[in-house]
């Protein structure tokens, strides 16, 4: 079996889902077991900190700093939390998350992640650490709760460290708070930087890993808003010396140790937010690169082609692929999460080159349906056993942007053009939509799905000659239902601003791989088209 799946085991998942019982060497190896035994993945990414270190760190104060676990509801680190959260509640991501963290490192003096990384090499699998670099979780409520201006009680209160609190001079943009991203670390401040670097030392020197993995996607604003260009040089200078102090511990430990870093898929997105991940490729620093998105936004167009000219393909490309989809930033409607459109990132980032499959945020199926997400960990990582499975491929957007750039969103399109000769990705009249298909299935079904808004009048499939690559296509007699119609994400609200949904057959032998172009000339009526999907069955 293939393995070329990469698993980020996250900040909270295990001591938050289970059992105070799995507290031990025999639980931890459990989880490793589970990820490694029969499944396609090649490797774990061990997160260790997020503002907090998540072990009893000599240079950062741990998550669970100040907790007393025989304490009351009332003991000061519990203080901003709401009345359920102090208490210990198996599965709660609250008291019950920092006390079993706590139990693993101070009550029992167990070495959490150096047994996760041993397991995780005695099963043949990489065995990585992975750092938040500038984690924002919380920071928004935290001030507006301080100052008055909001009431939150919820677990990220239990996220900001004494050197974030203590030191508002080195935000990036204290002076407004639509997001937490305001409130994240300035890194052209010395003082951050040299912050993140003594824990990386700190981990260099303790842990025996085989990959270090820099996450900047966690958040991914670093710099004061227009400062970018400037501070790509600082980042740049960092990474230097975290290859630097890698290289020392693989002296230390008898084999090599690889960096990795988690960067926005689109290269133009990374530049402008102040990364040059292609130049630390390059130039030797970097092992691999993890193309992702902030949100786990289902990316269709993960461009492995350009990265690899832009790295002379001297790095490992391992793509995230997300599940959670809209098609553009302002859809009115819900972030759809089904596993066939991961199915579908997975085969276009396969079919276009990507080394493996990166999943973020995924391990809380592990403990929330732990059959089911075995069968995704046999499937994903491979085009011969994607093949066999039903997958949805859409028309979307890279879910991450900086600030003033183009979000990049084919969608929506006006059915009725407000001006000709200007927009050639349209060509006057003619609606064009680009959908990346990944492998034409050998068998099955292929279908069509068209979504437009709700101010668009009653059109039928026969009012518009749809042509797939030039031919054209038949209205589907199929029942099947589209991805933009199945929604199982516990917190979204009821679909909306989808008006008419209009669908063809796809006839697999008019595919060509990769992607394929659909294009029709509407009649001038109000609406628009916001949705573009093609089926596999």
């Amino acid at each position: 079996m293939k393995k070329s799946i990469f698993i980020n085991e996250d900040d909270a998942h295990f001591y938050s889902t289970h059992p105070a019982e799995d507290m031990t060497v025999e639980g931890l190896e459990r989880l490793v077991d589970y990820y490694a035994n029969d499944t396609q993945v090649a490797g774990v990414l061990f997160c260790c900190c997020m503002q907090k270190a998540l072990f009893d760190s000599k240079t950062r104060e741990p998550l669970y700093e100040g907790y007393e676990p025989d304490g009351g509801a009332d003991q000061p680190i519990l203080a901003l939390l709401n009345e359920k959260h102090r208490e210990i509640i198996p599965g709660d991501h609250g008291r019950n998350w920092i006390h079993n963290l706590w139990l693993l490192n101070r009550g029992r003096k167990i070495n959490h992640l150096q047994i996760w990384l041993d397991r995780s090499r005695h099963h043949g699998i990489e065995a990585w650490l992975t750092m938040r670099m500038n984690d924002a979780h919380g920071l928004k409520e935290y001030v507006q709760r301080q100052s008055g201006e909001g009431i939150y009680d919820n677990w990220y209160f239990l996220c900001q460290s004494k050197f974030w609190k203590e030191h508002p001079e080195f935000r990036r943009a204290p002076y407004r708070w639509e997001r937490s991203w305001e409130g994240a670390y300035d890194f052209s401040c010395e003082a951050v930087q040299n912050h993140y670097l003594s824990l990386i030392k700190e981990i260099s020197e303790t842990y025996d890993m085989d990959g270090f993995e820099l996450d900047w996607m966690r958040w991914g604003m670093n710099f004061k808003p227009g400062h970018e260009n400037a501070g790509r040089k600082i980042i740049t200078a960092l990474v230097v010396e975290v290859r630097r102090l890698l290289d020392i511990s693989a002296k230390r430990l008898g084999h090599p140790v690889k960096l990795g870093v988690r960067v926005p898929a689109e290269p133009r997105v990374g530049w402008s937010l102040g990364y040059d991940a292609p130049g630390w490729v390059r130039s030797g620093l970097v092992d691999q690169l993890v193309l992702g998105s902030f949100g786990g936004c289902a990316n269709f167009d993960v461009n492995i082609e350009e990265w690899r000219l832009l790295t002379n393909s001297k790095a490992r490309l391992i793509v995230q692929a997300g599940e959670a989809y809209q098609p553009y930033p302002y859809f009115n409607g819900p972030l759809v999460s089904h596993g066939d459109l991961q199915r579908g990132t997975c085969a276009n980032a396969l079919n276009r080159g990507a080394d493996g499959i990166y999943l973020f945020n995924d391990c809380y199926k592990e403990s929330e349906s732990p059959a089911e997400f075995k069968k995704v960990l046999r499937t994903i990582g491979d085009l011969s056993t994607l093949a066999k499975v039903r997958r949805r491929q859409c028309t979307a957007f890279a879910g991450m942007s900086a600030a003033g750039d183009p979000v990049g969103a084919a969608l929506p399109v006006p059915l009725t053009s407000p001006q000709h000769g200007y927009d050639f990705g349209r060509m006057e009249d003619n609606i064009s939509i680009r959908i990346f298909t990944g492998p034409v299935p050998e068998n099955g079904i292929g279908l069509l799905h068209l979504g437009f808004s709700t101010g668009t009048p009653l059109l039928s499939a026969e009012q518009l000659t749809v042509r797939l690559n030039t031919i054209p296509l038949h209205e589907s007699s199929s029942t099947e239902l589209s991805a933009l119609e199945i929604n199982t994400i516990k917190w979204c609200k009821p679909m909306s601003g989808i008006g008419l949904i209009l669908r063809y057959d796809v006839p697999l032998s008019l595919l060509l791989p990769d992607s394929n172009l659909v294009e029709f000339v509407p009649p001038k009526v109000p609406g628009e088209l916001i949705w573009g999907e093609i089926s596999f069955l």
